[in-house]
């Protein structure tokens, strides 16, 4: 059965973006996207950060929104959690692809002035935390009120004090692999987000932590070169993340 006559489901653990990802029969995401972005994962799978990305299984038929030419199909990273605590954290300090139009760059170079995307080259895009069996939300908003000094409170709410400290070891490790993968390609992801996740159920097999990079709509591999802004945003994500732990030992 093909992507495109299985039955879908709205997804129901997406945290930022739009309301468009939906979950297939066979378990697997089926996303609304572009020639862009599919090639990206494509291309993506065979290097360095290719642990790092979602599997990708190829495309499928969409009509609908004029902004989308195609359905990705990605594996679902959620599904291993009984109980998924998400954070969309999205990097860089440039927001917009190479053929933007003047006046979107225009308005992503205020955006990221205005947030702290261009001063830490990172924002809370949205965050759902299970905190004593409680489901707690927080949307692009709250990472938009958040100021380079105030943005480690954006991990102190997807990490709450009940968390275990191998949970926050376990991302500072992660995230030093992504930071060190992606500094070996060429790789320009552009308004991509880093996604993490761990296991809100106090139980003793959780599923381990995990981060991903997502989002390529404005992502390519160029000629040379790697994404110092990506690699900025990554950086200061690590020293939160370690700041965060010295805080709790």
């Amino acid at each position: 059965m093909t992507a495109d006559t299985q039955r879908k489901q709205q997804f129901e653990h997406q945290v930022a973006g739009h309301d468009t990802i939906q979950v297939l029969d066979s378990g697997k995401l089926c996303k609304p996207s572009t020639s862009i972005e599919s090639a990206f994962y494509g291309a993506g799978q065979t290097t360095p950060i290719g642990p790092w990305l979602a599997k990708y299984y190829g495309t499928g038929a969409y009509t609908g929104d004029a902004r989308f030419t195609c359905s990705i199909i990605l594996e679902n990273l959620v599904s291993p959690y009984t109980h998924p605590c998400i954070a969309d954290i999205k990097i860089g300090t440039r927001l917009y692809s190479d053929d933007a139009p003047d006046a979107k760059k225009a308005r992503m170079e205020e955006q990221a002035r205005s947030t702290t995307s261009g001063s830490t080259g990172m924002r809370v895009c949205g965050i759902k935390v299970y905190d004593a069996e409680v489901v707690k939300t927080y949307d692009k908003a709250f990472g938009r009120s958040l100021t380079p000094d105030t943005l480690i409170d954006g991990l102190r709410v997807f990490l709450p004090p009940s968390v275990d400290l191998g949970i926050l070891r376990a991302f500072v490790s992660e995230l030093n692999g992504l930071r060190r993968d992606l500094a070996r390609t060429t790789a320009r992801v552009y308004s991509a987000s880093v996604l993490l996740l761990y296991e809100g159920a106090r139980c003793e097999a959780a599923e381990a932590p995990k981060v991903r990079l997502i989002d390529f709509a404005h992502s390519h591999f160029a000629g040379e070169g790697v994404d110092e802004g990506a690699l900025f945003g990554i950086d200061n994500l690590i020293r939160l993340f370690e700041k965060l732990l010295h805080e709790r030992m």
